[in-house]
């Protein structure tokens, strides 16, 4: 499976920040909160990253 951009996008923020949380990682992209809803759960979903309840994202 391809990843989108916006995927892309979040991986590369997380790797080079390392853990935020879903506002940091949309003022920092520039995408909607929403989107970055969506991206995080299909990148949950493909098991690239690890979802911390108020502990930001890994």
């Amino acid at each position: 499976m391809q990843m989108t951009a916006e995927e892309l996008t979040v991986l590369l923020i997380l790797k080079k920040y390392g853990r935020m949380g879903r506002y940091s990682l949309s003022a920092i992209s520039g995408m909607g909160e929403g989107v970055v809803r969506r991206v995080l759960s299909e990148l949950k979903g493909q098991g690239a990253i690890r979802v911390m309840r108020g502990g930001g994202l890994n």
